[in-house]
Order: structure tokens, then sequence, then C-alpha cells
């Protein structure tokens, strides 16, 4: 049990989203970036579903990927505000949640998709972490960072449309499984994400 122990010092829960992977070096590098960084099962799932391991290869400042993955997440979070206006040049914008991180010590800017990404979608954001950077960031600031919560992605979109912007961009899908999580006799009571999205309409 000890050799196992050494051999496997993850939690089962985390080898478990890793063996999802099917390439062997992206689960070799989230392995031991979540020893390094002690990241919890959530942390790992959030950096495969942003696709950390690509974002580095593709990185021209590798070191600074990895020290960023580093960090821990849900720590250290400011919440500034929802539907923040930015009036630029006589248009006014929003910014659908605006957070500022204690540790990194910059903001950071999220747009919530109800729809799939599209490459239009990293634009929007580069401008967003744009205005930002020069409308509310302090000169000892960071640079902004932006993460994209889409209903869905594909993956090799968001690697192209995000590829040459030089912005800390991520794109993410968000997920509702308290349905699924629920007993059986409930389930069926409550509406589903379809309804709920015509009510909003």
């Amino acid at each position: 049990m000890r050799e196992i122990a050494k051999a496997f010092p993850l939690p089962w829960s985390h080898y478990d989203k890793l063996l999802a992977l099917d390439d062997e070096n992206a689960r070799r590098f989230y392995e031991e970036e979540a020893l390094r960084g002690g990241w919890s099962v959530r942390q790992l799932n959030r950096q495969i579903n942003s696709q950390f391991y690509a974002r580095t290869l593709l990185s021209k400042n590798k070191a600074a990927m990895l020290r960023k993955g580093a960090e821990p997440m849900g720590v250290g979070f400011a919440f500034v505000g929802r539907q923040v206006r930015l009036d630029i040049g006589g248009d006014e914008y929003a910014i659908d949640l605006l957070f500022y991180h204690l540790r990194l010590r910059c903001f950071f800017v999220i747009d919530l998709k109800m729809k799939p990404f599209k490459p239009e979608d990293a634009g929007k954001m580069n401008f967003y972490l744009s205005a930002v950077d020069d409308l509310m960031r302090h000169p000892d600031d960071g640079p902004s960072i932006g993460l994209l919560l889409c209903r869905d992605r594909n993956g090799i979109t968001a690697e192209y449309a995000l590829r040459d912007i030089g912005k800390p961009i991520g794109v993410a899908e968000w997920q509702t499984r308290l349905v699924d999580s629920l007993p059986p006799e409930l389930q069926g009571r409550l509406p589903s994400i379809e309804d709920l999205e015509k009510e909003l309409r």
C-alpha cells in the first residue's frame, strides 16, 4: 500500500479526470502540475477545461504560464460588480462580472454566454480587457485577465481564436448538473434549463 501511495500520490478523483484524457503528455503534465500546485479535483477540472496544457505549449513565456497555473484558484477574489458599465467613445458597454484578485493584483473580467463559443467572443473580451486596463487599472496592477464562460466550447475554434491575442484569456464551458444530482422523485418537478432560458428571453 505504501508503494501504491508513492506511485499514485493524488486522490482517485484526480486520476478519474486524468484517465479521461487521450493525450498521454497532457495527462502527465496535469498530474505533475496538480501535485506541484496542490490542486483540488475542481481546480484540476477547471485547468483541463480551460486547456491549460495547450495554452502553455503555445505560450511564448511558459514559465509565467506555469506560475499562473500554480496559483491556488478561487482564493483572493474580491467582487467588484455585475453589469459594470463602461462608457467608451460615447457608447455604453457592460461587463457581466468583474472581480479583483488580491494576490495577483489584477482585474478579472468574466463574460457569460448562453450560446456556444464563437471567435468574435474573443475579440469582444480583448476589447473589454483593453478598456479595463486603460480606465480602471492602477499603475501597480498587473494586466487584466479574461474568462469567457460559454454554453459550449469547441477546443480547436477556441485555440485559433486566442492564438495570437497577447492578453490572458481563457474559455470554459459552464455546466449545470444540479438536476442530475437530485433524488429521482424531485427531478421531474424542476424546470429544465431550456424552460428557464425561454423565461429569461
